[in-house]
């Protein structure tokens, strides 16, 4: 198992008609930083939503749906952090709404996955396949058809409730969702978006991202005798280590074997 990431803030541009949107975002440099822009493009393919400026940091785009006909762009990147800078998102094209959101994680080990569709399915979900246990997923779409959803829910991933972001909706342009979950448990498949939502019609540009927390470790089934506590001053081939605010840290513990569990002793 591993440790989740740590969501340390989270941060919206707004959306707007008036481009481009920004927001302050306070990023400590090693961070994280999950990015997710969105419009209200229709019919035409000239309208794209731009990659985020601001900072020195590169930003990697994991996903992008941008097509013609009835639905919305949305574009996911990673990166990671140089420190807090201003978050700029906009959008080329006229007469269209835009904007995007920041999430920042400490504890991560980085991008671990995307998944994104355009989905007419009501209410919308995302399958996302993670690659290392215990990640953050994030999930965030944009309903071209920009219904009202009052009594909207998010799924469940690994028991764990949904914390909606955003909710946004102007019904000349878009209706856009944003929620996440802190842990998605042990690898594999997983469904992020709605639960149930109200209106009878949507189209739904998505994406879902997953965020790696930190490698662990455990014991092993079976050893050839107690883990013995080690003395010398110097780092030794057998340590075992556990990271502990970011420092990696030697532990000097013993255990042994009773009942067919293993006992902390010392």
């Amino acid at each position: 198992m591993a440790t989740p990431p740590t969501l340390a803030a989270d941060f919206s541009t707004g959306f707007d008609a008036t481009l481009p949107n920004t927001v302050a975002v306070t990023a400590a440099a090693g961070r994280t930083l999950v990015a997710v822009g969105a419009n209200s493009e229709w019919n035409t393919d000239t309208q794209n939503v731009s990659v985020p400026t601001g900072g020195t940091h590169a930003w990697t785009e994991r996903y992008q749906h941008s097509t013609t006909g009835n639905a919305c762009d949305i574009v996911a990147w990673t990166a990671t952090s140089d420190g807090d800078y201003t978050h700029s998102q906009t959008s080329t094209g006229a007469g269209l709404m835009a904007g995007g959101l920041v999430w920042v994680y400490s504890g991560s080990d980085g991008f671990d996955a995307v998944a994104g569709s355009h989905s007419v399915a009501e209410p919308p979900t995302q399958a996302i396949t993670t690659t290392t246990d215990n990640c953050a997923i994030i999930w965030c779409g944009a309903d071209y058809q920009a219904g009202a959803d009052a009594a909207r829910a998010y799924v469940t991933i690994n028991g764990g409730a949904a914390v909606e972001d955003v909710y946004f909706r102007d019904a000349s342009y878009f209706t856009f969702y944003s929620a996440h979950w802190a842990d998605s448990g042990t690898a594999g498949a997983k469904t992020a978006g709605l639960a149930t939502a109200d209106p009878a019609v949507m189209e739904t540009s998505q994406v879902a991202v997953a965020i790696k927390g930190t490698a662990g470790g455990g014991l092993p089934a079976s050893v050839p005798g107690p883990i013995k506590r080690r003395e010398a001053a110097a780092f030794n081939d057998n340590d075992v280590f556990i990271r502990v605010g970011g420092v990696w840290e030697r532990v000097d513990v013993m255990y042994r074997r009773e009942s067919g569990a293993w006992v902390r002793y010392m």
